[in-house]
């Protein structure tokens, strides 16, 4: 019974030691690998040779076997993250490099880019002015204590200057226009970008979309002024917009409330009452876009001068 007892012992410690480095190297290391140039080269060399070290004590040394699996295990991969972490901390700061970016998202108050570093996708938290889907942004790269560079949180859209422009189809002048604007919105050129938000702005000037996304391309181009001017317009024209009924709602809902109504229309196949909720909660999602868009605009703008919005809040026109 004894002899059962040490045995399962040995084997439960094992696991115990395998199973906390499989943690270490999940929730610490890989993060720090996905954030490192070619990471697999510096792993295979510190892995191969401690297995086959472990492995010639484990033929040699009959104590050694009781514990050597899951104490080489754990061994391994705390060398792999400190080599990785030391790799990171002690780094030298690096240069810029121009980096594709697959998406730009927004979750809950923070702020993410998703670009493509060397292991696939990685995630950057940024401010909310560099939170936009374009063709690629700028990160800083650092180098590495043990010569791998590490990718940083420094990261910068630049605008490009030789932007080439596309076909225009003048039969459809407004679709044309939105759809050069959005073509130079991702291709960096900013400035063509806004005049075409402008040109559509000023052929539809209820819509609050262009003025929405003009105010976008001012805020990418640290121009919080503008982008502030044009983020109340476009919540200004929504709200305008609103009927009498969708009003009452929308000042009387509370959220929480609303959303469990909506799913109870949905369990009891209301489709046309569900449709009326969806299209409320797109108000709300709409109002609150620009509800912490002009929030962060009126802090950047705190430092500077103000713009002129007197005239703009009375007369819904630029000053």
């Amino acid at each position: 019974m004894k002899k059962v007892l040490v045995v399962a012992g040995i084997v439960l410690l094992n696991v115990f030691m395998i199973a906390l480095a499989f943690l270490l190297y999940v929730d610490q290391t890989i993060p720090l690998m996905r954030a490192t140039d070619n990471p697999y080269a510096i792993e295979n060399l510190i892995i191969f040779p401690i297995v086959f070290i472990a492995l010639l004590v484990f033929l040699m040394n009959r104590r050694f076997r009781y514990y050597g699996i899951g104490s080489t295990v754990l061994f391994i991969y705390t060398l792999v993250f400190l080599t990785f972490y030391l790799n990171r901390s002690l780094a030298r700061e690096g240069e810029y490099e121009s980096i594709r970016l697959w998406s730009a998202n927004w979750v809950d108050s923070k702020f993410y880019v998703n670009v493509d570093f060397r292991m696939g996708g990685n995630n950057i938290e940024v401010t909310m002015e560099k939170c936009f889907k374009v063709d690629s942004v700028q990160v800083r790269i650092n180098k590495g204590f043990f010569g791998m560079g590490t990718i940083t949180k420094d990261v910068r859209i630049v605008e490009q200057t030789d932007c080439e422009e596309p076909y225009f189809d003048s039969t459809e002048l407004l679709q044309s226009h939105l759809d050069h604007a959005h073509h130079f919105a991702e291709k960096r050129c900013f400035s063509s970008a806004i005049l075409h938000y402008t040109r559509c702005f000023e052929l539809d000037s209820l819509n609050p979309i262009y003025p929405y996304h003009r105010g976008q391309m001012f805020m990418v181009t640290e121009n919080y002024n503008q982008a502030l001017i044009d983020f109340l317009m476009a919540s200004l024209l929504t709200y305008q917009q609103l009927d009498t009924n969708t009003l009452d709602v929308i000042n009387n809902i509370d959220p929480n409330v609303y959303m469990q109504e909506f799913f109870t229309k949905i369990e009891n196949k209301d489709y046309d009452g569900a449709l009326d909720y969806v299209a409320n909660l797109n108000t709300l999602d709409d109002l609150d876009t620009y509800r912490r868009l002009i929030a962060f605009c009126l802090k950047k703008v705190k430092e500077g001068a103000k713009p002129s919005l007197t005239a703009f809040l009375r007369t819904g026109k630029r000053a």
